[in-house]
């Protein structure tokens, strides 16, 4: 026998044996001490684990249901922070997470650059500089022009378009006023980036609301105000606003979904505990026959409607 074939046999053998040692420390009943001396010593899951495994329907539910089964595109909110230039408009920032329609988690991509490897072989491409890309969010219009005057509002404030002139009353002083124009002082005037960048969130959640992953947005502002197609015949609908936002880059906080399951499983078992001990006690309650009994008898259901609270 070839010494190839003797590798590959050894190989096959050391897979069948990892694919038994995964599904003994998968058993139910294997405590836990053994269950982790098994998946340390084969490492079982992966390098030598037996390609069947993967396409075996309760490996793969056993495997996704550790993984907190998977992530839901319309799972999501958005929250967006006023720029310091709106810091009074925080109520109106708020129901901006509820109206948005889409967002979009970011990717990333490096610029590269052709080299010439050992200077004369074949062209090979060497990173230099990431590339952040300009995120789109759609917003459902109000009927209350929320959404459209808060984003008009800010792009405004960064840039002062709206250089047409406004009518001002002045007095005469006889008692009557001259309607007169006056004009913005700084028209397309820029304002200053600190005044006008904020930061955003967009966070994923799963099916118990637990949040999986933050996206952080720093210095985020928008770019592109998109239009509101309106129309006699479409009746059906809801209006739709577009906003293009540009930012100084982005970052992944990462949350630790299975220590907040945890948490809120031990605070549920807390919580039955307590209700059991309450309607215990409101079970071992009894008629009053004189005074110290009706005493004891609040105050035993005092105690019933604490733990049930």
């Amino acid at each position: 026998m070839a010494i190839s074939d003797q590798i590959q046999k050894g190989i096959s053998k050391a897979r069948d044996v990892a694919g038994v040692a995964g599904a003994v420390a998968d058993f139910p009943g294997v405590p836990e001490g053994i269950r982790r001396a098994i998946k340390g010593i084969f490492n079982t899951g992966e390098g030598l684990a037996p390609k069947e495994n993967r396409r075996d329907m309760n490996n793969l539910i056993s495997n996704i249901n550790k993984l907190n089964s998977f992530t839901k595109p319309n799972y999501f909110y958005v929250e967006i922070f006023p720029p310091p230039m709106m810091a009074d408009r925080s109520d109106e920032a708020r129901s901006l997470a509820f109206l948005t329609e889409s967002a979009v988690l970011p990717g990333i991509s490096l610029a590269t650059s052709e080299i010439r490897r050992y200077g004369t072989g074949p062209l090979e491409r060497k990173p230099y500089s990431p590339v952040f890309v300009d995120t789109t969010l759609s917003f459902f219009v109000d009927g209350s022009g929320v959404v459209q005057n808060f984003f008009n509002d800010w792009i405004n404030g960064i840039i002062m378009f709206d250089e047409m002139p406004y009518h001002s009353k002045v007095p005469r002083g006889d008692n009557q006023v001259d309607t007169r124009s006056v004009f913005d002082p700084h028209p397309f005037g820029v304002n200053y980036k600190e005044n006008y960048a904020t930061d955003m969130l967009v966070t994923t959640v799963d099916e118990s609301n637990n949040d999986i992953v933050n996206v952080r947005f720093r210095d985020i502002f928008p770019i592109f105000m998109g239009d509101i197609g309106l129309s006699w015949g479409d009746n059906d609908n809801i209006a739709r606003l577009p906003i293009t936002f540009t930012y100084f880059n982005w970052k992944i906080e990462r949350i630790n979904v299975r220590q907040i399951q945890q948490e809120r499983k031990e605070s549920v078992l807390q919580k039955l505990i307590k209700v059991g001990n309450a309607v215990q006690v409101l079970g071992g309650l009894r008629k009053p026959q004189g005074v110290a009994d009706v005493v004891n008898v609040i105050n035993n259901t005092k105690i019933a409607i604490g733990g049930l609270r």
